[in-house]
């Protein structure tokens, strides 16, 4: 008899509030994945931005965020991951939004190689649930969203633009 596999979905929030678009849609991402492969036990490692409408019948375990924060960086994120998924998961398939794809999957990575989890990582590409034809990245920007980095493209693109191109030993420092 051979043992369930267990995957574990990290989910990054994009922006604030739980209630935003961006957010919603990564919830519903999830939920349809999970239908979608009914033989595979899922865990799910998120933020509180991140809320799920049917969450009984789900294993979530929520990043524990200060609570004068705003939004935790990812790769603190990360970290957390990386401690949840020992000994718990086989894989993990990171979801993020478009924009914070790329992000999302290197300091996922990165977290397991520091906390020494070698367990196979993942992306999750899909498309926002309201995409129709042009530039797919504009759809997760919500300008009443309470995140100013996630209100729009010209503010997300000065910033990650600044991520991107420091040096991972001092990104590592300044995202404690």
């Amino acid at each position: 008899m051979t043992k369930q596999k267990h995957v574990g979905l990290v989910v990054y929030a994009f922006g604030t509030p739980h209630s935003n678009d961006s957010n919603k849609a990564l919830a519903g991402y999830v939920c349809q994945f999970i239908i979608q492969h009914p033989n595979i036990k899922f865990l799910i490692y998120t933020q509180n931005d991140i809320q799920f409408e049917d969450s009984e019948c789900l294993k979530i375990t929520y990043f524990s965020q200060l609570h004068d924060e705003d939004a935790p960086p990812t790769l603190r994120i990360a970290r957390g991951a990386a401690q949840w998924a020992r000994h718990r998961v086989d894989k993990v398939i990171v979801v993020a939004a478009t924009p914070h794809r790329w992000r999302s999957l290197r300091d996922t990575r990165k977290a397991f190689e520091e906390a020494v989890v070698s367990i196979p990582i993942d992306i999750a590409n899909f498309k926002h649930p309201d995409y129709i034809y042009g530039d797919e990245m504009s759809y997760w920007f919500d300008p009443k969203g309470t995140q100013i980095r996630a209100a729009s493209r010209i503010h997300w693109e000065q910033r990650e633009r600044i991520l991107r191109l420091m040096p991972y030993p001092i990104y590592r420092m300044i995202a404690k």
